[in-house]
């Protein structure tokens, strides 16, 4: 067993460059597969679009250890307007099969943490695959709490489209 004197440093977080892209969508793809996702429908000049384009719709933070990117959590602001409270939403975070139980995972969230308290914000807020035990158990040690109120809905494909036409004007 190693002691915590003897562990090596926890990976480095920075914010995501174009140049991590390729990684970046590699842990994205194996972080479907591992919530029985489909592969994502993207490159990684998409995710570059995403995150860096003019259009910008989230922010992304990697984990660098020894040079490599092992970790990426992409996030964006979100609001609650009937408590008036302002979050960071954490879409996705992955890390290395080969990485983990290293501490990018753990990093990455003080990261978040420490974001959302230099933007004032209320806190930050994400979903888990409810079949996903080891991130359960880890934000569970990070003092996360599930929202038992709160249920994860979305609309897609032809409901989506079905709906937008009912949309006036």
């Amino acid at each position: 067993m190693v002691n915590a004197a003897e562990r090596a440093p926890a990976p480095r977080v920075r914010t995501f460059r174009r140049s991590d892209a390729a990684a970046v969508w590699a842990l994205l793809a194996g972080l479907a597969r591992h919530v029985e996702d489909p592969d994502p429908d993207l490159d990684p000049s998409v995710l570059c679009a995403w995150l860096l384009g003019p259009t910008r719709l989230a922010q992304g933070l990697v984990a660098v250890d020894g040079g490599q990117v092992v970790g990426v959590a992409l996030h964006a602001p979100m609001i609650e307007g009937h408590t008036g409270r302002r979050f960071l939403y954490l879409s996705d975070l992955a890390v290395a099969e080969a990485a983990r139980g290293r501490g990018a995972g753990v990093a990455l969230m003080a990261a978040l943490a420490a974001l959302v308290l230099a933007r004032g914000l209320d806190g930050l807020k994400w979903t888990v695959w409810e079949r996903n035990a080891l991130a359960l158990a880890v934000y569970g040690r990070l003092g996360g709490e599930q929202i038992a109120s709160e249920q994860l809905w979305q609309i897609t494909g032809p409901a989506l489209r079905s709906l937008a036409k009912r949309a006036p004007g």
